[in-house]
């Protein structure tokens, strides 16, 4: 689980590894950025707290995955400056930052 080399082959295979990384690892900032492209974004639910509360750390998660949006926080989700900026790094984060429950009903 502490073992950097181990875990970075486990997280090659499979970017949700990330999840049994030592908290170490988990709050590495290049290694997770890693796992979350490796994951399509998956592996931001694991990262450190620190981490996932941070904006800009987020924020260069949906740059490297479009997908890392549908797992940031709702603190970051709810937060329309937040979402702006996601959709501006990474437009295909657009499809994530919506689903049919949060839309109006059609009239």
């Amino acid at each position: 689980r502490a073992d950097r080399a181990i875990v970075w082959a486990a997280v090659c295979t499979d970017g949700f590894a990330l999840q049994y990384a030592a908290p170490e690892l988990r709050a590495d900032r290049d290694f997770v950025l890693w796992a979350i492209k490796q994951s399509f974004g998956r592996a931001l639910r694991y990262v450190s707290d620190d981490l996932a509360r941070d904006r800009e750390f987020v924020l260069s998660a949906i740059q490297q995955s479009a997908g890392a949006l549908q797992f940031a926080l709702p603190m970051h989700r709810n937060n329309l400056e937040f979402m702006l900026s996601a959709i501006r790094i990474n437009a295909m984060a657009l499809q994530d930052s919506f689903s049919p429950a949060t839309l109006p009903p059609l009239s």
